[in-house]
């Protein structure tokens, strides 16, 4: 979850800080979030159920990473 919220959060803040508008700041949350989330899919799971997967685990994006990055994309329709 958190390889798709920090990045999110990080341009949200970014971008509202400078006073962009709230629709291209929450667009730019998303993309952020969705590159995040595809980050996670060169790694290999530690913890959790698919820790137990190991190397296997490597080209899996990890689930809560995928729903993080869905609630954020769900806001920026919403929001903007």
């Amino acid at each position: 979850m958190y390889d798709a919220l920090a990045p999110a959060i990080l341009a949200l803040r970014e971008l509202v800080d400078t006073g962009h508008a709230l629709r291209s700041a929450l667009n730019a949350a998303a993309a952020a979030a969705e590159e995040g989330r595809d980050a996670t899919a060169g790694l290999v799971a530690r913890k959790g159920k698919s820790s137990y997967a190991r190397e296997r685990s490597r080209g899996v994006i990890d689930p809560g990473s995928a729903s993080a990055a869905m609630l954020v994309r769900s806001a920026a329709r919403t929001l903007a």
